[in-house]
């Protein structure tokens, strides 16, 4: 049985089971160790004429990391570590109990590791999500596919930011800007073909000068920052 957190199934690798019902209000829990970096797929394929069955994703140390609802035969979730092995509690069950048995197929497939994880600014993808900072040199900075990474460091006025990333030119391409709330306009950018960029900016009025990194493909790449403020 493993129809609790308690009894939950354990997944150890790379798996598919054919052959797995559930029955009236019965659920079906499934505990599986993600790697550092590491993306799971969890596919669940079943007839929804029969039972419409849904997943839902915990992870083990608490909180819902993710829901697959709907109509349709197949729900899928990723389940993704990030900068540490995570483990997660998986939980099939049909909707609508049923009086008959509904059959589905679950797999449990790795998609890859990436050499890319979030930094401990994360979530800072957005003007909104800023991260404060003070003046000062940053390391092990992340920037994974699609991301992109804003900052944001306080002024007096008519003092002058600059800010410089570093990083591998051959892995990824990065470029930065520099965004004044006071104009609300973009004031600075550099991207160039190098192994870092640099963008300066004299803050007139003061206040917040918010500083946005860019450009990552393919697994992401790592950079450094510096910031001055004179």
């Amino acid at each position: 049985p493993n129809n609790s957190v308690i009894d939950a199934t354990p997944v150890a690798e790379d798996v598919e089971w054919e052959a797995l019902s559930l029955c009236g209000a019965d659920e079906d829990w499934f505990r599986v160790t993600v790697p550092r970096r590491a993306t799971l797929l969890v596919q669940a394929l079943f007839d929804s004429r029969i039972g419409n069955l849904e997943i839902e994703a915990f992870r083990q140390n608490g909180g819902a990391y993710a829901a697959s609802y709907g109509p349709g035969d197949a729900e899928r979730l990723l389940l993704e570590s990030g900068n540490e092995e995570t483990v997660f509690l998986v939980r099939t069950f049909v909707r609508e109990a049923t009086q008959d048995p509904v059959p589905y197929a679950l797999g449990f497939f790795y998609a890859g590791v990436s050499s890319c994880g979030p930094d401990d600014n994360e979530p800072n993808e957005s003007r909104g999500a800023a991260t404060r900072i003070r003046p000062g040199s940053f390391e092990s900075l992340t920037l994974c596919p699609e991301d992109v990474d804003w900052f944001q460091v306080d002024t007096q006025p008519f003092q002058t930011v600059t800010a410089t990333i570093s990083f591998d030119h051959d892995e990824h391409n990065l470029g930065m800007t520099i965004y004044d709330p006071n104009l609300q306009i973009e004031t600075a950018r550099s991207d160039t073909n190098g192994n870092s960029e640099t963008v300066s900016w004299p803050s007139i009025l003061g206040g917040p000068i918010q500083i946005q990194v860019f450009g990552a493909g393919g697994n992401g790449t790592g950079y450094s920052m510096t910031v001055t403020v004179q």
